[in-house]
């Protein structure tokens, strides 16, 4: 890997917590001097302050716990998907998103603190979740961003499909696409249970119904996007898409080495369900045990997508992948 990406990876799971962390510790400091001491740093039900800490351990928390938390979190999710090309922005993105989101929730709570001379009158918890959300998402967003995914000609396949590579039969010009599900009924079911989850602890410690409707939408279609993707096999490429757009793969038939059907465990192979990946460079979209498209790429690294009719799926796109090598010798 040449020195910029280095560059990239180490600014998108270091460098930008630790911004993050800077930035939470100057922005508190320029209102400290308005807070009461000692400050509320924890709330209980009916949003009441239960846990106090000196000004100084209010302030310092969450401006160090934010980026070492975003740090090890990137630290871990690249070990795991640096093989797994198309999965290395999850970890710029997920250390962002929790840096930010712990700094921007250390902020708020102490905002909403300002001007008080007990910090038991803080009771405004909406806001801190709110406001922790928001700067999440947009660090989240800009360490997805600063991560380099595939370098360009990186997983071009430089070898014939191997011959015993299952195929079908097409007349020479002849058009063909193939399209399927994979779902998860567990998955789905677990959405609307994440749908009534939150907004029911969120009312029981007494948020307003509609902050705690709007996080409760926010967690179940955020599960929804992991729960069916749809699969298709093109003229151009392998696409597998989430049923809301996004998240989203593709193999461009000329990263294709070979396409073949394999079992997949989920909790065996990958350790549970959802998009995964493993370190022997294993990694896409398992939703259910049983067939599997596998996709080997020039890279060495195998996509694979639990789907029905897996080996009418890979048939087809070998036999594309073979049609593309011969239209485009290399």
């Amino acid at each position: 890997m040449t020195r910029p990406r280095n560059v990239r990876i180490v600014g998108a799971i270091v460098a930008l917590p630790t911004v993050v962390g800077i930035a939470t510790w100057l922005t508190i400091g320029s209102f400290a001097q308005e807070l009461p001491d000692p400050v509320a740093t924890h709330w209980g039900a009916g949003s009441a302050p239960n846990g106090f800490s000196s000004r100084m351990t209010g302030m310092l928390f969450p401006s160090l716990f934010a980026p070492i938390v975003g740090i090890v979190m990137g630290v871990v999710l690249w070990a795991a998907f640096r093989r797994a090309p198309q999965l290395r922005r999850w970890a710029g993105a997920m250390s962002g998103f929790l840096s930010g989101m712990i700094g921007g929730i250390g902020v708020a709570s102490l905002w909403i603190q300002r001007g008080l001379t007990d910090a038991r009158q803080a009771t405004d918890t909406g806001v801190m979740i709110s406001v922790g959300l928001a700067v999440g998402v947009v660090a989240a967003l800009a360490g997805a961003a600063v991560m380099p995914g595939e370098a360009p000609g990186s997983v071009l396949a430089h070898e014939p499909v191997p011959g015993d590579a299952p195929r079908v039969t097409l007349a020479e010009g002849e058009r063909a696409a193939w399209s399927g599900w994979s779902t998860s009924t567990p998955l789905v079911l677990g959405s609307l249970g994440a749908m009534v989850v939150p907004l029911v602890v969120l009312v029981l410690v007494g948020s307003s119904i509609g902050f705690a409707l709007g996080v409760a939408v926010f967690v179940g279609l955020l599960m929804l996007t992991m729960s069916a993707f749809r699969v298709t096999v093109g003229a151009n490429a392998l696409w597998v898409r989430s049923v809301v757009g996004f998240p989203r793969f593709h193999t461009d038939l000329d990263q294709v080495v070979e396409a073949r059907v394999v079992d997949v465990a989920p909790l065996r192979d990958f350790g549970g369900w959802g998009i995964r990946g493993d370190r022997h460079g294993r990694y896409g979209v398992v939703l259910r045990k049983g067939p599997a498209l596998e996709v080997r790429r020039g890279d060495g690294s195998r996509f694979v997508v639990t789907v029905d009719d897996a080996a009418q799926a890979a048939a087809l796109l070998n036999t594309l992948a073979d049609r593309a090598r011969t239209a485009q010798p290399r």
